[in-house]
């Protein structure tokens, strides 16, 4: 398979037959692995303390030092083993996939919730960022399965591993692929790392502490850009920026100009006097959408894949730093009850992910739960949003966006963040307290405006557009949206 098309930015293709790779990617080799890259995606040479090249890391790996790695990096002699070596890969975060090719092992590893998305196909022994470059969906297409979802016109994704091709897996977060066996191996959480605390104080200073760490090495080799809404997610991310604030450019991303996420905005950018500016959605067009989802492999649609030439609005000279993977923090599948629960099955999965549980979905996400279902509830339904959703959702989705700036990564994706999160007290975060807690100790004033809501005035406009809309034609939530853009800027 030729490919020619030289769009794929930030994408990359491994295999030991050359005729897999795009034109005009650079290509480099370590024994009978070839891996070819597109010009955007930063590899870094992986030497072991002898200087024998062992692997790449693909991306933007941060280290535990607050170094953005580039170029190469020489492993220190204690890293004598696989275990070793592993260790030291899980205290890198950002956005990175490893290919490591060492005499005794060859595996592919992803970064803690999988953003740099890796998918694998063992007809041809193979491993790429998407499907797009392993298979045609014409051809290749599991069309029943793109049927059962509804893709790419429904909200849904691919969940367990699976793709919209026949023979394409995802590798999952916190497994590897063997490559000799052509294996997925689970590698964590190990029962060392579920150790639960009482004390929320400190997980709190965890996520502070790396937060800082992971925005400031962006900080200090790109220029970067940041949303600012009325959610959580980006809130803390902002408490924990204050030292690179002149670093960092906010924009707001609205529907309408006068929306909650718009005037809480507004409102932080005034009383902190950040850099802000407010972008108007807009949606793709028809070559824009299928570009789209040539680029993320036919994975990922809903309201990202509608509207993300948004995107585009955002200075490409800087690198672009969401709150995504913010919601792991926020008990994001837990339910009321689900403490008094017998056991956690793929049906309630399924049914939280709103996803159908049948068929090849229903199959695979219960052989995925079989590997953790040992592990209390809530450490179940936080691996199932950083597997399923991140993993499955997010990862692939970036694709779909890259080439758009310098560089894409979430800080809070860190594995010593999710580690310190799957082992905290439960109330504390059913009760949201995360956010409210990060940022007292980082920022105060940033508590003074409330999440999600609006008040006074603005937030009785507000309810009464949402009631209008629960009712309204499409002519007259448009009619709605004019007339609440121009009462609000009134008020």
């Amino acid at each position: 398979m030729s490919i020619q098309k030289n769009e794929f930015d930030g994408q990359f293709v491994l295999s030991k037959t050359v005729n897999f790779f795009p034109n005009k990617w650079q290509t480099r080799h370590i024994g009978d692995w070839a891996l070819a890259s597109h010009k955007s995606l930063p590899v870094t040479e992986i030497f072991d303390a002898n200087g024998q090249a062992t692997g790449w890391l693909l991306g933007y790996p941060i280290t535990a030092q607050a170094e953005l790695l580039k170029s190469s990096v020489r492993l220190d002699r204690k890293l004598l083993t696989h275990d070793d070596f592993e260790s030291w890969l899980c205290s890198l975060s950002g956005r990175f996939a490893c290919i490591y090719l060492s005499s005794g092992a060859k595996r592919v590893y992803l970064d803690s919730c999988g953003s740099l998305a890796v998918v694998y196909s063992t007809d041809h022994n193979s491993v790429a960022s998407t499907t797009t470059l392993l298979a045609d969906i014409n051809n290749d297409g599991d069309h029943e399965l793109i049927r059962l979802l509804g893709m790419p016109d429904s909200d849904s994704w691919y969940p367990s591993g699976l793709t919209p091709m026949k023979n394409v897996r995802r590798l999952l977060p916190n497994h590897y692929l063997d490559l000799e066996r052509w294996l997925c191996v689970r590698h964590w959480p190990k029962p060392s790392d579920l150790q639960k605390s009482t004390d929320f104080g400190s997980t709190v200073q965890t996520v502070v502490k790396c937060l800082k760490k992971n925005i400031g090495a962006v900080s200090r080799q790109y220029p970067v850009q940041m949303s600012l809404t009325a959610g959580r997610d980006s809130r803390m991310l902002l408490a924990c920026s204050r030292e690179y604030l002149h670093r960092i450019k906010f924009h707001t991303g609205v529907w309408v100009p006068s929306g909650v996420d718009s005037e809480i905005g507004r409102q932080l950018a005034r009383k902190l006097k950040l850099n802000h500016v407010t972008l108007r959605v807009k949606l793709a067009g028809k070559s824009e959408l299928d570009d789209w989802q040539s680029r993320t492999g036919h994975c990922v649609s809903g309201e990202i894949w509608r509207i993300h030439p948004t995107s585009r609005k955002i200075d490409p000279q800087r690198a672009f730093l969401p709150g995504c993977a913010g919601e792991v923090g926020r008990a994001y599948y837990w339910r009321e009850g689900d403490e008094t629960l017998e056991r956690i099955t793929a049906h309630d999965i399924l049914k939280r992910t709103k996803l159908p549980a049948t068929g090849k979905i229903l199959e695979n996400t219960e052989l995925w739960l079989g590997e953790i279902s040992n592990l209390d509830w809530n450490v179940i339904l936080d691996l199932t949003y950083i597997e399923q959703r991140l993993g499955c959702w997010a990862g692939p989705l970036q694709y779909g966006q890259d080439g758009m700036h310098r560089a894409r990564l979430f800080p809070f994706n860190d594995r010593e963040i999710f580690k310190a999160i799957l082992n905290a007290p439960v109330d504390p975060r059913r009760s949201q307290m995360l956010a409210d807690d990060i940022l007292a100790s980082e920022w105060p004033e940033l508590l003074d405006l409330p999440f999600n809501k609006l008040t006074g005035a603005a937030g009785l406009i507000q309810a009464g557009r949402n009631m209008i809309y629960s009712v309204a034609s499409d002519r007259m939530k448009d009619f709605c949206d004019q007339l609440y853009a121009w009462k609000f800027q009134a008020c």
